[in-house]
């Protein structure tokens, strides 16, 4: 696996007419770079994950909100045999598309806020369903509306902790709805979706939740530091 992956064949596995459906050469990938026992995708839709690991003898455990499983509400761990070496997801990105009716499916969160709360519910359930050593990952896009660019990748880096991101790895997208859409003006369609890779150190959920509270005042601390100093240097060069 390299930073940048690009899969315009999305190969045999799962459903293609399932919307939104991600190529199973990503979880192919991550498999044959982490080389884990068990895997687990707490999205499952289709069953991509699952054809995957059916062909690579891998052993898997598929959790989705149209088999009954909520990842805001229902605990990934209590559906394990034991801690899994990698727990993937690919959600819902907030509304763009929308799902099912069923209770649970974060693609009818009513605000961005309510969905960023939701998959911070995710990312946690799925860290604790994975070993000490183990990986988490998800698999997430960009949302541009209205003339405005909301960056969920970067939302999501900010929720977890600092120290067990691993790797971002960029993919490109393919055959999608939108690419059959003529854009006019400046606007720039979204083409990439991000592969977002934490790996799990020995720290409880109170050590995680002070970690990422760490990182995120360090954030606006230094903000708040340069901001004064941009300001009266960006006067000057324009009272020079």
């Amino acid at each position: 696996m390299q930073s940048i992956i690009s899969f315009p064949n999305r190969g045999p596995w799962g459903k293609s007419s399932w919307r939104g459906n991600c190529s199973g050469h990503v979880q192919k990938s991550l498999i044959e770079q982490f080389n884990p026992k068990l895997f687990v995708d707490v999205c499952e839709g289709s069953g991509t994950s699952r054809d995957v690991c059916r062909e690579l003898g891998i052993d898997y455990v598929g959790l989705d909100i149209h088999s009954g499983f909520d990842f805001t509400k229902h605990s990934v761990i209590e559906q394990l045999p034991f801690l899994a070496d990698t727990v993937f997801s690919h959600p819902p990105y907030h509304d763009m598309v929308k799902y099912s009716k069923e209770e649970g499916d974060i693609s009818h969160c009513s605000s961005i806020q309510e969905f960023l709360y939701h998959s911070q519910l995710m990312l946690m359930n799925q860290r604790q369903a994975t070993k000490e050593g183990g990986i988490y990952t998800t698999l997430i896009g960009d949302m541009k509306r209205n003339g405005s660019y909301h960056s969920f990748q970067a939302d999501y880096l900010r929720m977890m902790p600092q120290e067990e991101l691993l790797n971002v790895v960029i993919k490109a997208q393919h055959n999608m709805v939108s690419n059959n859409t003529q854009y006019r003006g400046n606007f720039i369609p979204i083409t990439h979706e991000y592969l977002l890779i934490w790996k799990k150190k020995k720290m409880n959920i109170w050590q995680v939740c002070v970690d990422v509270a760490k990182t995120v005042n360090t954030v606006l601390a230094s903000t708040w530091q340069y901001l004064p100093k941009i300001f009266i240097s960006f006067i000057g060069i324009n009272t020079g």
